[in-house]
């Protein structure tokens, strides 16, 4: 046997077969498929105004020099309570199981009240805990129910003031009502 022969015979076939420019594709494109990354969104945005397009990330930066050389000009930054409520109130009835919720945010609680349906109640409560947790501040105590008769007692308590010690009182009576419920749970 001829070894050189058989030698380019096998390196002509090697390089003919390294020349093609579709090495590690499939010869016919259409048995390709492409593979779905996509994520299950819900609805809405829920850190944006709804009528907004702006996809941009929210990003501050400020030097503490900078800041305390002229603080009496700015106001201290706050949560504003009607946007934290929406927000909770919102992803709360994404959570599959939820029929109708209610939350309503003071300065120091929160108190959340849903109707459940479904046979999971406990996996519905965990789900609501856990989004409670990660948005809240962790200043706010946190109570929630699955009995729906709150939902309307949170609503008339919204008209409620935070001057006002009547309804301070009030809010205790239901807050006691609810279960406390903190991250560590």
């Amino acid at each position: 046997m001829n070894w050189p022969i058989v030698s380019c015979l096998f390196a002509l076939l090697f390089l003919s077969a390294c020349g093609s420019s579709d090495i590690g594709q499939s010869s016919s494109p259409s048995h390709t498929k492409p593979i779905n990354t996509d994520y299950v969104t819900y609805d809405q945005d829920m850190f944006s105004d709804s009528n907004a397009n702006d996809k941009t990330y929210g990003y501050e930066r400020k030097q503490r020099s900078a800041y305390y050389a002229n603080r009496q000009d700015k106001p201290v930054p706050a949560v504003k309570r009607d946007n934290l409520a929406t927000i909770l109130t919102t992803l709360c009835v994404q959570i599959p199981g939820v029929r109708d919720a209610g939350t309503l945010v003071t300065d120091e609680e929160i108190l959340l009240a849903y109707h459940p349906e479904g046979s999971r109640p406990d996996l519905i409560r965990r789900n609501i805990r856990e989004n409670i947790s990660h948005i809240a501040p962790d200043y706010y105590q946190i109570y929630i129910t699955d009995d729906p008769s709150f939902i309307d007692v949170l609503e008339n308590m919204s008209s409620y003031s935070t001057e006002n010690r009547s309804d301070g009182t009030e809010k205790e009576k239901v807050i006691q009502k609810m279960e406390h419920i903190t991250a560590f749970d």
